[in-house]
């Protein structure tokens, strides 16, 4: 009978070392993973070293035979509830149960885990005043545990599992036939099964730790990829951010350089061609001082061509000088330049301008060809309308900027517009490239409309 005792203890006293080893891995894994499922495994891990160690020679050992006792009497039932209800948790948590569209399974299981650690904290308190509770409690909990159990294994046995999950329902399997071997040997009261009672249960514990921590293994094997994957991932993102920001950038980059270009073009050309007609209209002049007559018109010309090179450079300054880059600038702009441009001709100029967001930019090529098209606008107003009225209007809209102007001139047949038939394709043009649009309404005798109408999305940042 002696040795019979000692190797049940060695037994007892290996499952414990296996247990607490356990216990310590997967509480180090939750440390470093922070994972639920890790958690919910290590406090079975935990419970059920307790329930283990109570079960040995170790507490003898530290508090003395009688203490020891009663310690494994008080806690014993409890504890070993205990640790069936976290066994039960986890394999539902592993298996994803709680995930499924159908939570009825899970909402049982919350009512009837309950209901186990309520017995497992009545029994202990029952039995630390010196109380048992009728058999009947202890049968119908078992009960309870086998038919969770047995549920839990033919559910589980229908779901598409991954190889986790394989090995958690295999670990759940081999415990629930080991644990009904423990409860049939149980209830035999002397008569033993190959094994007695406590050691069906340790057989099973040790296989089930075996299993479990292979399947956590691969638990966490698949969280240590999805990180990996995430930080790949996110790091992707990055390049891909900053790839965009790059292009941007160039965009950006490429549409100075391509203005800037525009802009030595329109110097050269306007600029260096109207210099050139200086010059040439100075040289003429001065062979001509015999003939005042012809000596001043061509100095008239010379007065002409230095003013309008004056507006044209006055313009591609304004153009270029970010701090006009808002439609509260343009609009500024526009109506000092209408207003004197109009006054040099004896046409009296109203403006009425209605903005909703006067901080909305405006791009240099926004601003020069919506300002370019108005000035030809202009243009032709004094040299065909021959109107002594103008009115501008500019209105903001969520959906549009609408710019009109309209004058009391003669108008004109549209059908028979050769005189402006280039300046009208001009602005036709240039609107386009900006996304707008131009339309005209003349009536004979009565005047002339302009309207030009341009995209929010095509002028708002």
């Amino acid at each position: 009978m002696y040795d019979s005792e000692k190797i049940v203890n060695l037994f007892s006293l290996v499952c414990l070392g296996f247990s607490l080893l356990a216990t310590s891995y997967h509480t180090i894994l939750y440390v470093f993973f922070r994972d639920r499922l890790i958690l919910n495994y290590a406090l079975y891990l935990f419970f059920s070293s307790l329930f283990v160690l109570l079960r040995g020679e170790i507490p003898a050992d530290l508090v003395g035979p009688l203490r020891a006792e009663n310690l494994h009497q008080y806690l014993n039932e409890g504890l070993q509830i205990v640790s069936f209800t976290l066994y039960i948790n986890f394999g539902i948590n592993a298996l994803g149960l709680q995930h499924l569209a159908n939570k009825r399974y899970y909402k049982v299981w919350l009512i009837l885990g309950s209901v186990m650690l309520c017995y497992a904290i009545v029994v202990i308190v029952f039995n630390s005043i010196g109380r048992r509770l009728p058999s009947f409690f202890f049968l119908a909990i078992r009960i309870i545990i086998f038919s969770i159990c047995l549920v839990l294994l033919c559910r589980l046995v229908m779901l598409k599992k991954s190889r986790f999950q394989e090995l958690v329902l295999l670990g759940c399997t081999y415990f629930f036939l080991t644990t009904l071997m423990s409860f049939i040997a149980n209830t035999r009261a002397n008569k033993t099964i190959i094994l007695g009672a406590i050691e069906w249960l340790d057989v099973g514990y040790m296989g089930d730790i075996l299993f479990f921590s292979i399947a956590i293994g691969y638990w966490v094997k698949s969280i240590f990829d999805e990180k990996q994957a995430a930080v790949l991932e996110a790091e992707q993102e990055k390049f891909v951010v900053q790839q965009m920001k790059f292009e941007k950038n160039k965009a950006i980059m490429d549409a100075r350089v391509e203005e800037r270009n525009r802009i030595s073009m329109d110097i050269h050309d306007d600029l260096g061609s109207g210099l050139t007609k200086i010059a040439i209209l100075g040289e003429i002049a001065k062979t001509q001082l015999g003939e005042p007559d012809k000596a001043r018109t061509n100095l008239e010309n010379i007065a002409n061509h230095s003013r309008e090179l004056i507006d044209n450079l006055e313009n591609i300054i304004w153009v270029l000088n970010a701090e006009n880059d808002t439609l509260a600038a343009f609009a500024a702009y526009l109506r000092e330049y209408v207003v004197n441009f109009f006054d040099t001709e004896n046409i009296k100029a109203d403006c009425h301008f209605v903005l909703t967001d006067e901080n909305t930019q405006l791009s240099e090529v926004q601003r020069r060809n919506m300002f370019l098209v108005i000035k030809e606008t202009c243009n032709n107003i004094t040299k065909h309308a021959g109107c002594n009225e103008v009115a501008i209007s500019l209105e903001q809209t969520e959906q549009h900027l609408h710019i009109s102007i309209r004058d009391n001139g003669r108008g004109f047949e549209i059908a028979n517009s050769r005189p402006l038939g280039n300046g009208l394709k001009n602005m036709r043009t240039r609107l386009s490239q900006i996304g707008g649009s131009c339309e005209i309404e003349t009536v004979l005798g009565i005047g002339t409309e302009v309207n030009f109408r341009l995209p929010f999305f095509c002028y708002k940042k």
